[in-house]
């Protein structure tokens, strides 16, 4: 599950000014590049060279942040110290990326509401009211009934009257 994380540019500037005083690459952190932060502080922005760039690339890495997506910057079709920069960068993004990826935790499957709903009945002695499977499900009654319909149409779920209060109870066979 991925979600907007709404970086500021000024902040962003702000940390890259920090490498004035020795501390390069904390915006690096800030805008989720940890590895290249970790590269760019011990190595005081490679050489400084890195982080004077990093003055130019801020705002797209802002963006690409903020739009979740992954930017890199577009391909000069020249030769020089800007295009051979351009290059190094984009593959230690690329590499930083992989690395993110291999640590991230796994993503744990989101379950579904009849499900949730069935695991809740198991704690219930199989008997849920309409109002206790909205509140599982976080679903308005409507679409609570719904679910509960398809239960009965695939004969996991069963309708019926409480004994005592005859209040309706969806009854679960499982």
């Amino acid at each position: 599950m991925t979600y907007k994380t709404g970086k500021n540019i000024a902040v962003a500037y702000l940390l890259w000014a920090c490498g004035c005083f020795g501390f390069c690459g904390i915006h690096r952190f800030y805008l989720g590049k940890p590895v290249t932060g970790v590269l760019w502080f011990f190595s005081g922005g490679l050489c400084f060279v890195g982080q004077f760039i990093d003055l130019f690339l801020i705002p797209d890495m802002v963006e690409s942040n903020n739009r979740e997506v992954q930017i890199f910057l577009p391909k000069d079709n020249g030769f020089g110290p800007l295009h051979l920069s351009q290059q190094v960068l984009e593959k230690i993004d690329r590499l930083e990326k992989k690395v993110q990826d291999t640590f991230r935790p796994p993503q744990k499957k989101e379950t579904s509401p009849f499900i949730k709903l069935i695991e809740a009945a198991s704690q219930q002695q199989r008997i849920l009211s309409l109002a206790q499977a909205m509140m599982i499900t976080g679903l308005e009654a409507p679409e609570v009934e719904k679910l509960l319909q398809d239960g009965m149409k695939s004969g996991i779920v069963h309708i019926g009257n409480d004994p005592e209060t005859g209040a309706v109870r969806y009854y679960f066979d499982i």
